[in-house]
């Protein structure tokens, strides 16, 4: 029993990989294809879809190593044969876990980067505002507030 679900264990690990691995071209495609990208954040989703790509590819090899490494264990091969599937299977997990790593950081950095870019902006455009804020008003002329007027002299609002 508990063979079997190690087995379906390791294929549905392949399957979920081979799904994720379509998902990573589709989005790739999408973004390759458009045009408004600069050419950073076009360079950031190439480097993106490599580093997922191969982190999906590398589970399924994983799925599939453990459904050998369970057939090697049923079969009572050699041991050292299992034990060095494990070993690989180890391996390619610490490896996985240093792509995650990677990928984590450089999104971080990537979007770090975006959002300086756009508080930047925003600075700007609130230094701006109080520049407008402060200069002084053109004064209407009567037949804009024809209410303000007496046709001599400008009548000021009553607050």
């Amino acid at each position: 029993m508990g063979e079997s679900i190690t087995i379906l264990f390791g294929l549905a690990l392949s399957g979920i990989a081979a799904a994720m691995l379509v998902q990573h071209v589709r989005v790739w495609r999408m973004a390759s294809r458009d045009t408004t990208l600069n050419a950073a954040e076009r360079d950031f989703r190439q480097r993106q879809f490599r580093r997922r790509m191969q982190s999906s590819g590398m589970l399924g090899v994983i799925g599939l190593l453990i459904v050998v490494a369970q057939v090697l264990m049923s079969l009572r091969v050699a041991p050292w044969l299992s034990v060095g599937t494990w070993g690989i299977i180890l391996i390619l997990l610490l490896w996985l876990c240093l792509l995650a790593l990677a990928d984590i950081l450089a999104t971080q950095a990537y979007f770090g980067r975006q959002r300086q870019e756009v508080m930047l902006e925003q600075t700007k455009l609130r230094a701006q505002m109080r520049l407008l804020k402060r200069r002084p008003k053109e004064e209407p002329t009567p037949s804009e507030h024809p209410e303000q007027s007496n046709g001599k002299h400008r009548i000021p609002p009553a607050n």
